[in-house]
């Protein structure tokens, strides 16, 4: 049995694991595949992201996603909304969109506020809204960095909604209140 053909059945395998749910066993298949004719397809990489956010791991396909960005950008200064492909888009909306949905709130929000610089619609903004707030919720309770926080107060800060003030005058009054430094 040749690697081609292992990439091929664990391609194959990985893919048909993910579209039953089974997103961990999923991740292990996906990643045993080598070959890069695989691993730079849309297809892998979506049902790679999307594994990553079901098992609790966002940051992965966040990482993913942004090495996948910085790769077609010829200057390498980093993501810009000038140099998003129709994969990295495409990734982008996956990846904003399961977030939210599994409660992983910070990087919905990295998502949706990418994607809200490129195509500003009501639809990005709301996403981005609601994940800023998912994000100060879960700082409240306990179970968020308050770092993430400070990093969703900064991404508001540079967000031309007016509706952004007000949420931020909310955080930075809780920030106040809690002895939260640096907002």
């Amino acid at each position: 049995v040749t690697q081609q053909s292992m990439d091929i059945f664990n391609f194959n395998y990985g893919l048909a694991l993910s579209h039953t749910g089974k997103h961990q066993q999923a991740e292990s298949v996906l990643l045993l595949v080598q070959n890069a004719m695989y691993t730079m397809e849309y297809t892998y990489m979506s049902h790679l992201c999307r594994c990553y956010v079901m098992n609790g791991r966002p940051w992965e396909a966040w990482n993913l996603y942004l090495s996948g960005a910085t790769a077609n950008n010829d200057d390498d200064a980093g993501v810009t909304t000038a140099n998003l492909t129709s994969t990295n888009w495409n990734l982008l909306y996956l990846i904003a969109h399961d977030c939210y949905k599994m409660g992983h709130f910070y990087y919905a929000a990295k998502a949706f506020d990418v994607m809200e610089a490129t195509e500003p619609t009501t639809e990005y903004w709301n996403g981005k809204r609601g994940a800023c707030c998912g994000v100060f919720q879960l700082v409240i309770a306990g179970k968020e960095m308050k770092e993430h926080l400070l990093d969703i107060m900064a991404m508001l800060s540079n967000d031309s909604n007016p509706q952004s003030n007000f949420i931020l005058r909310v955080m930075r009054q809780w920030c106040a209140d809690n002895g939260i430094q640096d907002y």
